[in-house]
Formats: structure tokens, C-alpha cells, sequence
């Protein structure tokens, strides 16, 4: 008898040699991706260490590639072959002998359902930009198998540590410590590399920027119609531009020329900020429709809406009414919602000069693997021991806290980035809608929160249509980078000024 394992692997062998034919058809600079996607899955024979490392080494080539290529930002298929080949890494990485998991999921979507796998959209000629591909990569994110009650249990017992242990958070050692001394099951201890890989589950240090010196901005902007992209105003990716690369920045789905997101800036230059900004609008380069420093951020996660082996609550009408009930203005005292919130809370109290000396806090800030969220296996390089008296005193004064992303439940909850924006109400009544949203940032101004979620696109209509908030699906623009350490002028203890905020 065939094993489901030859069955699958027979499967992406026929798929895999049928394929070229149709992909001739393609205009040329859509082959080329295309042929570079069947150059990763060609490599899908990995019962060997030898031959997994090789799909590892394909997949990394193809990743650095991609992420070299602006096509990564308006071509769907490259979205989905991404988010593909990195989850088909993950699963090898923890597979046992026997990868089937992997091969399960290879075959899974190359065959696709209902005509959505990369075989039927390829042999319909479909683009490589047609919609599509993105609904293929929201497929393709799903868990095969809802997660477990114990494994639920496992990952509660990671948020809140994460959220509350300090940096002993960034340590497997201590991680595995805490799991063991919480859990009724001991043998969850060992599958925990398995589980935190099955949710994605990722690490990082998030700080409490004024504290440093450092301010973020919201800013919703609109290049004039002879402007390409904002990057002419303001690049965010030029080294010279100092802190404004570690700013997030997005696009407005089907709206041209908006963006919007937080801008981060020496806290001494906000103002100067505001006032090139200004002049930009006044040369017709810009509309700047919304400029709102942050007074406070926080990350929120929640698990409260997904049930063991079933996954996340779906989203209908009841529920809609529901929240939107909670979350209207009232009169009377609002009530904190009741299941846990995994929340961010920072000192604005202390001053990074209180320190000895100060400027020995600036190179923790520009740390790459500290800033960068890391997946469990890494965690162990994060070398921590040298810096970890300071990491604990500035946990201490609670202006640096490590957050947990599990990105695989996220994508598992929806795939669309949304931007809230809203009036400020008690932060007990927001928490009606952060306890059903795996995962958000909230910035905090004078008279709005601002979120960033994954949310139901079902959700955010309801939101906007009942509530009256501004809901827009966003598109990432400048992903944040790590801040580095010649952003600082050490005999001055203050921060250089961006390029574009200098004086003449």
C-alpha cells in the first residue's frame, strides 16, 4: 500500500513537471518569478539532513532576492510564494523524521480548492497581479490543525510571561522553566520549539521612546500629483534620515497617493518636523491632513476568542452589535471587559539621564536582535548576559517590555492591516475591542487613539458605519529599522537630526 506520504509526494512531483508549459505562456518578467518560485520547490525532497538544508538554502536565496525587488510590493504572487515557502521552512524545521506535515502542506496548495492553488492558477494563465494570488496566500496561512487546549494553555502561560517576566522572557532556558512550573502535562515542556513554531511565535523588546528623547508622530500626508511616492518628501530609508528609520509608514488601499502611520523623531525636533512639513504643503508637494505627536503607545495582545481545536470565533452580525454596544459612548461607569488583555504600560517619569551614564543605554536601543522579532529557536542567540544588568533596570523603571507576536494566529485570525482612528474614550471601554483582536498597537494623542490591527474587513465596516470611526485598509510602506548607533552624537547625549530637518 502507497503510504499519504508517496501519495504527496507523487502529487508535487506531477505538479512540479507539468508546470513550465504554462508558465512559457507568461509575459517574460512574470516567468522569471515564477521560474524562481519552482526553483525553491524543486528541492522538496527533504528525507535526508542534507537535502532539508538544501531547501532551507533555496528558500533563503529566494527570500533575499525578493526582498531586493520592488516587484515584492505590487505583485500578489509574490505575497503568497513568501508567506508559502516561509511557513513550508517552519514546518520543516520542526519535523521529525519523516517531514509529513511539510509535504501535507506543499501538496495541500499546489492543488488548492475550488480552482485556488498555484497549479490551476497557473494553468489558467492567471497574472501574476490579479487578486487571487493574495486570496491563495490568505489560504495558505491557515493552520492545518486548530491548536489543542493544552497548547492554548502553553501559549497563555507564554503571553503572560512575555508581557510580565522581563527579559528572563528572551531566554528558552527560563521560558521552558516557567511552562514546566505551570502546566498539569510535563511533556509539554519538551514539544515547546513545536508549539511556539506552529503559531509563529516571535520576541521583542519594545521601548518607551520618551524616555530616550525620541517622539512619534502620527501622520496621515497626500503627495500632490506630481509627486511618485513620499519618498521624495520624506525617505525614511536614508541612513542620513537618522531616527525617521525606525518610523512605520503605510499606504491607503484603493485611496492613490495617501499615507499614513507614526513618524519617529528626536523629541527636540518635533516642531521642526511639523514645520518642513508645512513648507512642503505650502510648495504644493503635500496635503498634510493629520499631524498628532504620540503622548502614549501600548501593544495589546488577547487569545479570549480562540477556542481549542476550533480556532477563532467567527465574526457575524450578534457579535458586531455586540461590541459596537460596548464600545458607544455612555454616561455611566464603563466596565473593564473581562477577559485578560495582555498590555504594554510604561514610566513617563524617568529620564534616561538618571542613569550613571547615560549614553550606555543608547547602544541597547540600536541592538538589531534585540529590536527584531525573533522566533523562538533564535532566542538563544540573543547574547543578553553582558547587557543584562542594564536590560533589568530599565524593565525596572518599565520603560523597555518584551512583547510576543505570534504571527501564525494572527494571520489565522485575518489577513488585512486596518488603521483605527478614533475619539479618546476610557481605555476600559477600548478594551472591549482589544480583547477580541489577537494583536494591536495603540497610540495614544490628544484627542485620538490610533490603532494598528489585523482586523475582519466584516468588523471594520461595522466600526465605521455604527461607531463613526475612520477605518482604512493599509498597505506597508517603510517597515521600521532597527535605529543604529552613529544616529546618536554621544559628546552632544542627544540625537542627530534627520538630513531633511538640518538647518541650512
Amino acid at each position: 500500500m502507497v503510504s499519504k506520504r508517496e501519495t504527496r509526494k507523487r502529487f508535487i512531483a506531477t505538479a512540479l513537471s507539468h508546470l513550465p508549459p504554462y508558465i512559457a505562456q507568461y509575459p517574460s518578467d512574470e516567468q522569471k518569478w515564477l521560474h524562481a518560485f519552482l526553483t525553491v520547490l524543486r528541492h522538496y525532497e527533504v528525507d535526508t539532513k542534507a537535502t532539508r538544508q538544501q531547501f532551507i538554502e533555496q528558500w533563503r536565496q529566494f527570500q533575499e532576492n525578493l526582498r531586493a525587488n520592488e516587484a515584492y510590493l505590487t505583485l500578489p504572487f509574490l505575497w503568497f510564494a513568501l508567506s508559502y515557502l516561509t511557513r513550508a521552512t517552519q514546518l520543516l524545521d520542526v519535523a521529525l523524521f519523516h517531514a509529513d506535515d511539510f509535504y501535507t502542506y506543499l501538496a495541500t496548495h499546489l492543488r488548492g480548492t475550488d480552482g485556488l492553488g498555484v497549479f490551476p492558477l497557473v494553468r489558467k494563465q492567471v497574472p501574476l497581479v490579479d487578486e487571487r494570488w493574495e486570496q491563495l496566500q490568505y489560504a495558505s496561512k491557515k493552520l492545518i490543525v486548530p491548536l489543542t487546549s493544552e497548547e492554548l494553555e502553553v501559549l497563555t502561560i507564554l503571553y503572560d510571561f512575555s508581557f510580565n517576566g522581563g527579559i528572563e522572557a528572551l531566554s528558552p532556558r527560563q521560558l521552558k522553566a516557567v511552562v514546566s512550573s505551570q502546566t498539569r502535562t510535563p511533556l509539554l515542556v519538551r514539544r515547546l520549539p513545536r508549539i511556539c513554531t506552529r503559531v509563529d511565535a516571535h520576541w521583542a523588546v519594545v521601548w518607551h521612546f520618551p524616555a530616550f528623547d525620541l517622539t512619534q508622530v502620527y501622520c496621515r500626508m497626500e503627495v500632490g500629483e506630481h509627486i511618485n511616492t513620499l519618498s521624495e518628501i520624506l525617505d525614511c530609508g536614508d541612513p542620513t534620515n537618522t531616527t525617521l528609520r525606525g518610523s512605520n509608514l503605510y499606504t491607503v488601499r484603493n485611496v492613490e497617493r495617501m499615507y499614513l502611520g507614526v513618524l519617529l523623531v528626536p523629541s527636540h525636533l518635533v516642531m521642526a518636523l511639523q514645520t518642513y512639513l508645512e513648507v512642503c504643503q505650502e510648495q504644493g508637494d503635500l496635503i498634510v491632513h493629520e499631524y498628532e505627536p504620540v503622548i502614549e503607545r501600548q501593544h495589546t495582545s488577547a487569545l479570549a476568542d480562540y477556542k481549542p481545536n476550533k480556532g477563532w470565533q467567527k465574526w457575524g452580525v450578534t457579535a458586531c452589535m455586540k461590541l459596537v454596544k460596548e464600545l458607544r459612548p455612555r454616561k455611566q461607569r464603563v466596565r473593564q471587559a473581562r477577559a485578560a488583555v495582555y498590555y504594554t504600560s510604561f514610566n513617563d517619569a524617568w529620564h534616561y539621564f538618571e542613569l550613571p551614564r547615560p549614553t550606555q543605554a543608547i547602544p541597547l536601543l540600536c541592538r538589531e536582535d534585540l529590536n527584531t522579532y525573533t522566533p523562538y529557536p533564535g532566542l538563544a542567540k540573543n547574547r543578553i548576559e553582558n547587557d543584562s544588568p542594564l536590560l533589568k533596570t530599565l524593565h525596572y523603571h518599565r520603560v523597555m517590555v518584551v512583547v510576543i507576536f505570534a504571527h501564525q494566529l494572527i494571520r489565522e485570525f485575518t489577513i488585512p492591516e486596518y488603521w483605527l482612528t478614533l475619539p479618546r474614550i476610557p481605555f476600559a471601554q477600548l478594551s472591549h475591542l482589544l480583547q477580541r483582536v489577537p494583536y494591536t498597537n495603540v497610540f495614544r494623542t490628544k484627542d485620538h487613539y490610533h490603532l494598528w490591527a489585523p482586523l475582519n474587513p466584516y468588523l471594520g465596516d461595522w466600526l465605521e458605519r455604527e461607531l463613526g470611526w475612520a477605518v482604512r485598509d493599509i498597505i506597508p510602506y517603510h517597515v521600521r529599522h532597527s535605529l543604529a548607533y552613529d544616529d546618536y552624537d554621544f559628546p552632544a547625549q542627544e540625537w542627530k537630526a534627520p538630513r531633511v530637518l538640518e538647518e541650512e
